[in-house]
Formats: C-alpha cells, structure tokens, sequence
C-alpha cells in the first residue's frame, strides 16, 4: 500500500454463507503460511487434515476479520473458540481435494 492509505478493518460473527471465503482463505494460509516449516508433502497433508468447525459458527463463537477491497468487503482472517468440551466436528473444505 502505497503512501498514507489507511486500511480499515471491520469484525463480525461468522455466517454460515462465509464457509466458502472461510475455506479459500484458509487453503491460502496453509499453502502459502507454511512453506517455510512444511515440505510439499506435509503442505497437502494440511488441506486434507484441516476444516472448518461450523459448529463453532453455530455456536457464534467465530468471527471474521474484514476489509474493503474494490469496493467489496472481503475476509482477511477469521478465527473462533468452542464453549464444547471436545470441538472435533470439522469439514474438511471442499477446495482441498
């Protein structure tokens, strides 16, 4: 960002309608976050192992994290926790196969 840009960042409970945004952002985290600690191999393995709780989005225990780009809001980190002694009802995201 060039300059004196201000970057505005907005949070929100997640939606059930954000899975998508969530899971893209996601496989981006771990394809790109996790090169510099996990051989390509590993990297793969993370896709498949990794999902999204949507129980804890049920549980509106999930926000998401967001800015204007374009004109267009847009997820830039999301992140929650379980009031749930065990939270291990995870989706994979459909991107990851």
């Amino acid at each position: 960002m060039a300059g004196n840009t201000k970057v505005f960042f907005k949070h929100r409970l997640a939606q059930l309608s954000d899975l998508d945004a969530i899971g893209e952002l996601m496989l981006a985290a771990i394809t790109e976050n996790m090169k510099a600690y996990l051989n390509k191999d590993q990297i793969e393995a993370a896709k498949e192992s990794m999902g999204i709780d949507t129980s804890l989005i049920k549980d509106q225990t999930y926000f998401v994290i967001e800015t204007n780009i374009d004109g267009k809001d847009k997820i830039v980190a999301c992140g929650g926790w379980g009031k749930r002694k065990n939270s291990i009802w995870r989706q994979p995201h459909r991107g990851a196969r």
